[in-house]
């Protein structure tokens, strides 16, 4: 939405109103302050009743107290007077000059206004300006070319000759460059064969030692049943058999305790059987079982 010059310029000139004459008001009771008698400013000072509150602000009054009283009064006018003129005269005041409604400007829903998005009149063909002259149309490649008639060959007599070799455009005079080697984006990657390694044949395997055949166990001696009769037919001692009486022998005198033996040399340890020892030992094992 377009501003005028004009509301510009207003809204400059009302944005310096208030701050200017809070100034001025300011400087000038601080002037009068400063400049009003002695006696006139302590009648003033009395009549107050600041002296009541403030014993320091007693009379008589020196060059101190007419400082404090002239800054004092004078930002006090200043913050007074500011406020009221920005009230009159600032933005959305009584006296401040409003902008013209714009014709033409929708309508928003207060859901849907927003204060940094206002609603801004469509543009129209007037806001574009003086349109731009009609485009001249392209001047025809072929003007120069009308005037001339075309050229008018006779019909080869092979007809199956290029086309390129009948059409005297078609072959230029001077051959053109040829075109040049471009580089490849990648350089070329050099194929490194790996060297022939030597396989060495893998042993024959030989073959495992045959088991030596376990010997037959002995066969059990058989028990005739004339042996058993016989052992059967012995009769039972069943009547007591009376057992010899033998004295006992006098009692001997003890016999002296005999010297004590010289201690055996410590013997050597023991070897520790080897494991083929052993498996030997446990197959000894095993087959006195199996006989038994």
């Amino acid at each position: 939405m377009a501003a005028f010059p004009g509301q510009s310029m207003t809204a400059r000139s009302t944005a310096w109103i208030a701050p200017t004459g809070g100034i001025a008001g300011g400087i000038a009771v601080a002037a009068l302050f400063l400049l009003v008698p002695q006696t006139v400013l302590e009648d003033w000072v009395w009549q107050s009743g600041m002296p009541a509150l403030i014993a320091a602000a007693a009379p008589p009054l020196g060059a101190t107290a007419r400082a404090l009283l002239a800054l004092g009064g004078g930002l006090v006018t200043a913050a007074v007077v500011w406020s009221a003129l920005f009230l009159l005269f600032g933005a959305g005041g009584l006296f401040a000059r409003t902008a013209a409604a714009d014709t033409g400007v929708p309508v928003l829903r207060r859901a849907d206004a927003h204060p940094d998005a206002p609603a801004r009149r469509p543009m129209s063909a007037a806001d574009l300006g003086t349109p731009l002259p009609p485009p001249t149309p392209p001047a025809a490649a072929d003007e120069t070319e009308a005037g001339e008639p075309p050229v008018v060959q006779s019909i080869p007599v092979d007809l199956n000759q290029p086309l390129a070799a009948y059409h005297p455009g078609a072959l230029p005079d001077v051959p053109r460059e040829p075109v040049r080697p471009v580089m490849p984006l990648r350089p070329p990657v050099s194929v490194v064969e790996p060297e022939p390694v030597a396989i060495e044949p893998e042993p024959e395997p030989q073959p495992e030692p045959e088991p030596e055949p376990e010997p037959e166990p002995e066969p059990e001696p058989e028990v005739k049943p004339e042996d058993e009769e016989i052992v059967e037919a012995a009769p039972a001692i069943t009547e007591p058999v009376a057992e010899p009486i033998v004295e006992a022998p006098a009692a001997s005198p003890a016999p002296a305790p005999a010297p004590a033996p010289a201690p055996a040399p410590a013997s050597a340890p023991a070897e520790v059987p080897s494991i083929e020892s052993l498996l030997d030992r446990l197959e000894r094992g095993t087959r006195q079982r199996r006989r038994a």
